[in-house]
């Protein structure tokens, strides 16, 4: 077993968020100045076929090469970084403690939950823990909400192998869903609201962050600015069955396996039936795994249906996407930007970045992390 702790703790100053998809590097890089963020650069790199499968890193040597071409191209100066892992590549379990326990007595009791609770050795595994709410170890007695995690050792060595080969130092490791958490919550304290009506929605009910990608997909839900739930899917052939879900024959039939076509420069921004129909089956596929994946939700969460939806990843801005998945959800459904009320270096195009922005939720979250 391995500790964590370096990791998943805070430190004095930004760091660069790299994100690894299946299909690509993005990396952001953000200053903080009069207590407003700025953009001072951002990258995306494409992945060879077959580099990344379902999150998991196959050839490292061709990840890093592109890492390290992005972050020449960004000229950056420091090299502190912050990676992600899939939320559901990692083990997390709320334990509750007394507050009033020493750090020591913290890691010996979260050691042994972790003996108790993982399906997997000890010495296979990262560990680490943090504390859940707000209080302060060693404050009044009362219970205190922990969080454990633990990573395999083969899941996230190879993300750190990467950045190492592409001259960065690993100084902390996230979660997907922390990095968005990180996002959303910080979208939902601006005075302008963040996205329109998202304030509202994490009071009255579910907001369901799904991010679309070419080949891994997930949605993440919150409620009342808290994680509840992770979910991935993948497109399959018709009637064949995934980890992550599965996907029907009748949407398959309807030209899933289509969806890059759908996506691609040769289609996006036309409105031909075909490529319609393609849409309609995705938003339905979509609909049909945010359903699966609230059948799994804690009882807590699903007291009230979802609010909202937001839509980042690569294929978020295909034409009338959005407004296919609001009919199949029944919810307002808009466009991710990690970017609101952020100013812009010199030289940034803000339409550009517009553009991008819903491909740069994780990224942006990683670089968020707060100084001490």
């Amino acid at each position: 077993m391995q500790s964590l702790t370096g990791f998943f703790g805070r430190h004095g100053r930004l760091l660069i968020g790299v994100d690894i998809s299946d299909t690509q590097v993005r990396v952001v890089s953000l200053s903080k100045q009069a207590g407003r963020y700025r953009v001072e650069g951002y990258c995306i790199g494409e992945l060879a076929d077959g580099a990344v499968e379902d999150g998991v890193i196959g050839d490292v040597d061709t990840v890093a090469l592109c890492l390290e071409r992005l972050v020449e191209r960004m000229g950056l100066r420091t090299h502190g970084a912050a990676l992600a892992i899939k939320s559901g590549a990692a083990f997390t379990k709320h334990v509750m403690l007394d507050s009033t326990l020493a750090r020591r007595e913290i890691e010996e009791l979260m050691l042994v939950e972790a003996e108790s609770s993982l399906p997997y050795a000890l010495d296979e595994v990262y560990l680490d823990y943090a504390i859940a709410d707000g209080v302060i170890a060693g404050a009044a007695r009362r219970p205190q909400k922990m969080l454990l995690v633990a990573c395999k050792h083969d899941v996230l060595d190879p993300r750190v192998r990467v950045a190492e080969q592409a001259r960065l130092q690993v100084e902390a490791v996230d979660l997907e869903s922390f990095a968005l958490q990180r996002v959303l919550s910080r979208h939902s304290n601006l005075e302008s609201g963040g996205y329109s009506g998202q304030q509202k929605a994490e009071q009255t009910g579910l907001v369901a962050l799904i991010l679309l990608e070419s080949k891994l997909s997930s949605v993440h839900f919150f409620r009342k600015g808290e994680h509840k739930l992770s979910w991935d899917w993948r497109r399959k052939k018709a009637g064949s069955a995934s980890a992550f879900g599965s996907v029907s024959a009748d949407v398959d039939a309807c030209g899933l396996d289509d969806f890059d076509a759908c996506i691609s420069g040769e289609t996006r921004g036309k409105h031909s039936e075909a490529g319609t129909e393609r849409c309609k089956a995705i938003a339905n596929e979509i609909a049909t795994q945010v359903c699966l994946a609230i059948g799994q939700l804690p009882n807590d969460a699903v007291a009230s249906a979802i609010s909202q939806a937001i839509l980042g990843g690569a294929d978020a801005q295909e034409v009338g996407l959005a407004e296919m998945i609001a009919e199949s959800l029944l919810c307002q459904v808009g466009l991710a930007n990690p970017f609101l009320d952020m100013t812009l270096a010199e030289g940034l195009d803000p339409l550009v970045i517009d553009q991008d922005a819903p491909l740069l939720m994780v990224a942006c979250g990683l670089a968020l992390r707060q100084p001490r």
